[in-house]
């Protein structure tokens, strides 16, 4: 998905009261927007996400603005920079939002949903087609959520579900199928350079590691007996695809390398520890247009802690630094606002009545 517009900051919302009965008709473009929409392949362009943002949008509008059936065109055209900025704000503070990148996301929506409706529905808004007014907004922005000293470090978007198994799969392809021999040892070997990257990439979608983590792997740190991995102090059992894999691969890299425990685990073709970080994430590429493996860690790490491991565990299994567990972590938060607030209820009253200070209180 294309998006457009000044850097701001975003969360994802949640199951937002843009109540059906009054805002049928400003949902229904909402589905006829997203319908233009190309399903990116992070999560903050996919369609989920910019739903999301929509509905925090229509959230405001109704809480500031009464929004009905009867006057959503007329509030639409009516949106000044004060009003957007405002529900800049609304957004900060009703969904706890720590980074500044989530904000410039939902202002990417809200600005390609208002281009949508000005070339398809006619509908158009003097703010969103001035250059001028948006220069305007972008200041009145940073001026208004200043206070609220928003994390501002640039941070990348996970990738979305349907990019992780498209990769998945390209991965086990390089890995069971190499499209030459991979014992050649002289010159460039374009297909043992997938196939390591390919195992690599694989670790990164189990553990969701930081590149200098594996980087400092060696030949020890794989027991092939139990299946299990060191990494950072810690003990994990590998996959059982992922097992059998590695296994064949330390077969191929010991035959060039030797089976020294304190060598790279992972090398060149010629025997050599890889060092390229392009070499190790060759395989991306093909998928991401990218050899960047931080947006393939961040999702794997969303998923960490939806399974409820701390942060801080996180934060020294992975590698990567507590703002970057964080920042998942306010993505995993905004896609549990759209879960059944009954049901996040029951937990949260479970969770706190098994305290043990919940008895001495």
């Amino acid at each position: 998905m294309m998006v457009v517009l000044v850097k701001f900051v975003d969360m994802e919302l949640g199951e937002i009261p843009c109540k059906e009965e009054k805002t049928m008709k400003l949902k229904e473009t909402f589905n006829s927007f997203l319908e233009t929409e190309t399903e990116g392949k992070y999560f903050e362009s996919s369609t989920v996400t910019y739903r999301r943002k929509l509905e925090v949008f229509c959230e405001y509008l109704i809480v500031i603005g009464n929004l009905s059936d009867n006057n959503w065109e007329d509030i639409l055209r009516g949106m000044n920079e004060k009003k957007f900025a405002d529900s800049a704000i609304y957004y900060i503070e009703n969904y706890n939002i720590q980074f500044y990148s989530t904000l410039d996301n939902y202002f990417s929506v809200i600005y390609s949903y208002f281009r949508y409706i000005r070339d398809f529905l006619g509908i158009s808004n003097n703010t969103i087609d001035s250059e001028e007014k948006l220069k305007s907004l972008k200041k009145l922005i940073h001026a208004k959520t200043k206070d609220y000293n928003l994390i501002t470090k640039k941070q990348k978007s996970p990738i979305s579900d349907d990019v992780y198994n498209e990769l998945l799969e390209y991965c086990n392809e390089c890995i069971n199928n190499p499209k030459s021999d991979l014992l050649k040892t002289t010159g460039y070997n374009k297909a043992f350079t997938d196939y390591v990257s390919a195992i690599i990439t694989k670790l990164v979608m189990y553990a969701g590691l930081k590149i200098k983590s594996i980087k400092a792997l060696v030949r020890s740190d794989i027991n092939e007996i139990v299946n299990t991995l060191n990494i950072n102090n810690y003990r994990i059992h590998l996959p059982d695809e992922l097992s059998s894999q590695i296994r064949n691969y330390l077969v191929i890299r010991d035959s060039i390398a030797g089976n020294d425990p304190k060598g790279a685990l992972f090398i060149t073709n010629q025997g050599k520890e890889l060092t390229s970080n392009a070499s190790m994430f060759e395989v991306l590429s093909a998928i991401l247009q990218s050899r960047e493996a931080e947006s393939v860690a961040k999702f794997v790490i969303m998923q960490q802690i939806k399974t409820g491991i701390p942060l801080g565990q996180i934060k020294k299994l992975t590698g990567f630094s507590y703002i970057t567990c964080l920042h998942c972590a306010e993505l995993v938060e905004q896609e549990n606002e759209r879960t059944d607030k009954n049901s996040i209820n029951r937990l949260l009253d479970s969770r706190l009545r098994s305290l043990p200070l919940y008895d001495k209180l």
